[in-house]
């Protein structure tokens, strides 16, 4: 129960000792009747860690357990799904993205820059804040 204090009997303790390096700790958990933190804690207290190949010999089960936890996607393959009132933020009949053609916008500037040198080159006053060297 959360907030007592857990009373470590001998045989909790070689029980955690022989299984938790080869098994799940929510396992070990729920025939203790604790929580699987409580688990974990007390592993670490009794230095007991889990089996070097603990991972690899439970990789599909851990794959399992790590999709089912995923809540299902109600929206998926569902190409009509709108997010509600999102028709507010959505552009009106004649206004344009912003940033929608970045080779336009390159070129302008490119060919901004191309002029400034050229004014600096003959000594020209600059007709921008650009800051160029020779």
């Amino acid at each position: 129960m959360k907030g007592l204090k857990t009373v470590w009997t001998k045989e909790m303790i070689e029980k955690i000792t022989k299984d938790y390096p080869v098994r799940f700790s929510m396992e070990i958990a729920e025939e203790l009747h604790l929580s699987y933190r409580t688990i974990i804690r007390a592993a670490r207290q009794f230095g007991i860690n889990k089996a070097p190949d603990f991972l690899e010999i439970n990789k599909d089960k851990i794959q399992a357990l790590a999709k089912a936890a995923l809540p299902e996607n109600p929206n998926k393959g569902n190409k009509n799904f709108r997010i509600f009132n999102s028709e507010v933020h959505q552009f009106r009949p004649g206004q344009k993205q912003l940033n929608i053609n970045y080779s336009l916008i390159h070129e302008k500037r490119n060919a901004t820059i191309r002029k400034e040198r050229l004014r600096l080159k003959y000594g020209l006053p600059p007709q921008t804040k650009l800051r160029l060297k020779d």
